[in-house]
């Protein structure tokens, strides 16, 4: 019957048997495509039609970042650039100036900075190759480029180092606006210390409830709250966000402080009562005995590679902003990968946080923690937390991007040239449970 109709509806110079042969290659392809196993000889990719699928989504997944980037690395109405010789507006000469290796998060505002459209971003390393360690900062600079030449030298201090009084003599002498980024928790008097020993104009602060510490310290400079931030491009929701695994528990190295949350959080997992979540241990930005800058870097990609994709596999992150009440990297990174948190409320920022966090307490019995864990994990509940967390990204994609960073660089280099001194806040924060710096984690 159905050959009659093939018969019909092809043209007469198609033939039944070459309208047969396309249909048996046609079923021989679906077979491939949709069960290889049953057809594994003359599959020798191994790829179905899913896996196509999943990485064509992941890669308009990655499009849509890669989007979101531009649209956010667009004229920021706030910039003023500074003048060339001829009174013409020119690009503002930032030198991102690393210590050592560098690390992670300065690595990520220096390809921020590339992508802004005001900003000539270079890189250099204080005893990187063709840097005479013999010689002072400023000379190098002089060497290198004739002069000092940049608008703006930006350090990740860290540490006390001889790069922070080299800075100074540049500072002092009105050479270049000098910027630091603190990087971390300002406990014990480090930042001070970073402050005077570098004699920084613009201070970037990663935590806001910091800096009231401070207020003592702001005159001729500006300090500026540059929240912990994440790149979209890296962290980014991968597939469906309805259909993912189990929950997390991020432990950063290196902390110190009082994280009550997180301990029972681990607790509660060793006893077996959170079947479904497990403890992922993030890693580090250190250097490996003999390794090279080179081989540093490629260690710190693979590692936040790894960290990504656990992110873009699990449902749920639990988290503890500590008894500072900090908003840590992972809150912004978890967000952006599509995961909802269970934590308490940070209190910096709450207003970015209050849909992304279901918020739970340290005072919250265990029968309750693992209740939530549980509701959220159900597959009753994927669809609610999908949408909950669409509905979080925005503000954060909004607001904790390492272009944004660059953008608060930027406000707060005008504001020290234009001799607008004191602090910039970006948000509302809670200053109540910080008062005391004994309760602060003492790095990150």
């Amino acid at each position: 019957m159905w050959w009659r109709l093939l018969k019909r509806l092809l043209p007469r110079k198609w033939s039944v048997y070459r309208a047969t042969a396309y249909l048996f290659a046609a079923e021989l392809f679906v077979l491939w495509a949709f069960s290889p196993d049953l057809l594994r000889p003359i599959n020798p990719f191994g790829r179905t039609c899913a896996d196509l699928h999943r990485d064509a989504r992941d890669a308009i997944a990655r499009r849509a970042a890669d989007d979101q980037l531009a649209a956010m690395a667009r004229a920021r109405p706030t910039f003023l650039p500074p003048w060339d010789e001829h009174g013409q507006p020119r690009r503002l000469r930032v030198l991102f100036l690393a210590d050592g290796a560098g690390a992670a998060p300065f690595e990520f505002q220096y390809a921020a900075a590339l992508r802004h459209p005001h900003v000539a971003a270079e890189w250099w390393r204080w005893g990187a190759p063709g840097y005479d360690r013999q010689r002072t900062l400023r000379e190098n600079l002089v060497r290198r480029y004739g002069g000092v030449h940049f608008d703006v030298i930006y350090h990740a201090a860290a540490g006390a180092s001889r790069v922070l009084a080299e800075l100074k003599a540049i500072a002092d002498a009105g050479e270049a606006v000098v910027a630091i980024h603190t990087a971390g928790a300002c406990a014990g008097g480090r930042c001070q210390r970073l402050m005077a020993d570098s004699g920084a104009h613009v201070v970037l602060m990663s935590h806001m409830v910091d800096m009231p510490r401070f207020r003592n310290e702001t005159a001729g400079r500006v300090i500026v709250h540059a929240p912990h931030a994440a790149d979209p491009s890296v962290f980014y929701a991968a597939g469906s966000l309805a259909y993912r695994q189990g929950a997390l528990l991020l432990v950063a190295p290196g902390r110190g402080g009082t994280y009550p949350l997180r301990e029972r959080w681990a607790r509660l997992i060793a006893d077996g009562r959170l079947p479904g979540a497990s403890i992922y241990e993030i890693g580090d930005d250190g250097r490996a005995d003999g390794e090279d800058e080179l081989g540093a870097q490629a260690a710190r990609r693979r590692r936040i590679a790894r960290y990504a994709e656990a992110l873009q596999g699990a449902k749920v992150v639990l988290l503890d902003s500590s008894t500072a009440g900090y908003a840590f990297p992972e809150l912004a990174e978890a967000v952006m990968a599509g995961c909802l948190v269970i934590s308490d409320l940070p209190h910096e920022r709450p207003d970015l946080f209050s849909e992304a966090v279901v918020t739970v307490g340290p005072d919250t019995p265990d029968d309750d923690l693992v209740h939530l864990v549980d509701y959220w994990l159900s597959l009753d509940h994927n669809q609610d937390r999908a949408a909950r967390v669409r509905l979080a990204q925005s503000p954060v994609l909004a607001e904790l991007t390492w272009d944004r960073t660059i953008d608060r660089l930027i406000d707060g280099v005008n504001a020290y040239t234009a001799g607008d001194f004191g602090m910039r806040f970006s948000g509302p924060v809670l200053f109540s449970t910080s008062a005391d710096p004994r309760h602060a984690p003492t790095s990150e």
